[in-house]
């Protein structure tokens, strides 16, 4: 099931009073840049203004689609006057591939940064220290 989280109200003053976007100009998606099938993650989403800075102007719904994933879209509600950050959590993706979330802000569409799926066992670090 996929949750949204956002930020505490702490996280939210601070980034009111250090990074006050304006109007959002963009959408910001970054996802893990490795998956594995079936294996829950999160999606991190931020409307941000010309600057980069999180936009605290908006009022509305944003619809992060992957017709990949599980669920394939994911609508994030935003408040006018709280940062425009959320955080999209459980979600998966079923196979094995190379993928992009995307999401569409004032007609134009906004991709995530790449995830590999894969089947293959993470990788395990060993320690040569003695």
């Amino acid at each position: 099931m996929t949750r949204i989280v956002r930020p505490s109200a702490f996280q939210r003053k601070i980034l009111a009073l250090e990074a006050p976007g304006g109007a959002p100009a963009s959408v910001s998606l970054v996802v893990p840049t490795i998956t594995h099938p079936g294996e829950p993650f999160d999606v991190k989403v931020a409307l941000a203004d010309e600057m980069g800075y999180p936009s605290v102007a908006p009022a509305g719904t944003v619809m992060v689609q992957g017709d990949f994933a599980a669920p394939a879209a994911v609508e994030i509600t935003f408040r006018k006057g709280a940062p425009a950050v959320a955080i999209a959590r459980g979600v998966t993706v079923g196979a094995e591939g190379l993928f992009r979330f995307s999401a569409e802000l004032a007609g134009r569409r906004f991709h995530s940064n790449p995830t590999f799926c894969t089947a293959r066992p993470r990788a395990t670090r060993t320690s040569t220290r003695s």
